[in-house]
């Protein structure tokens, strides 16, 4: 069972592009306080999501403070728990006072879910394609494309999702079509983790970004 909760101000019948996530996962870190908004604190912590493969994603949550509330149990590390909601994103500041993006789920829906049930990762997304890069091949012969979609949300601001797709057909689709163009996709949230050079110092960065596993484009 989910449990519903009454819907915010930005989901009160405003336009918006299509984003919900689908996770299913153990909680991987202590549910803490990430920042305090006028409505309330916003909590934070990262559900730990397995492949098929056996790869294992960890995707940042936000949780506001009245959804924990709601729950008669607070979520602790190793939950097994399902949740919905919206991929979305905002900048943020490195140590190195760098302006990085920063994305994140922020969940609308939260259940304890059963160990029985596999663990689950699906994201449909409708958006803009705001950026996008050349159709190109890995060392390994394997060929890729990513782009930055930009998903209205159901206020004045949108999300930057960050999205690979893989192929070579696919992606030289995908790169023709380029910036501008209208895309419905489906796909999962997978995390990687890259070496980034900043003043000198190489220090590991997480990025966040949507695996797309079939996508269509709707105009251009």
């Amino acid at each position: 069972m989910i449990y519903e909760y009454e819907k915010p101000y930005y989901e009160q019948n405003m336009p918006g592009d299509e984003n919900r996530v689908l996770l299913r996962g153990w909680i991987n870190e202590p549910i803490h306080i990430d920042h305090q908004t006028e409505n309330g604190a916003v909590y934070a912590t990262k559900l730990r999501v397995e492949r098929i493969s056996g790869v294992v994603d960890l995707i940042p949550l936000y949780i506001k403070e009245s959804k924990l509330v709601f729950l008669n149990v607070r979520p602790k590390v190793g939950d097994f728990m399902e949740v919905e909601g919206c991929f979305h994103s905002k900048h943020v500041y490195s140590e190195q006072n760098k302006r990085i993006l920063k994305n994140y789920v922020f969940v609308a829906k939260i259940a304890f879910s059963s160990l029985t049930l596999p663990c689950l990762n699906e994201i449909h997304l409708t958006g803009r394609v705001l950026r996008c890069g050349k159709a190109r091949s890995t060392i390994g012969g394997r060929h890729l494309v990513d782009f930055l979609l930009k998903v209205q949300r159901k206020t004045h601001r949108f999300s930057k999702i960050p999205c690979i797709i893989w192929g070579e057909h696919r992606a030289a689709i995908m790169a023709e079509a380029g910036e501008g163009a209208k895309l419905e996709l489906v796909g999962r949230i997978q995390s990687r983790d890259y070496p980034k050079i900043e003043d000198g110092l190489e220090t590991i960065r997480t990025v966040y970004e949507v695996s797309v596993t079939d996508f269509e484009i709707k105009d251009v």
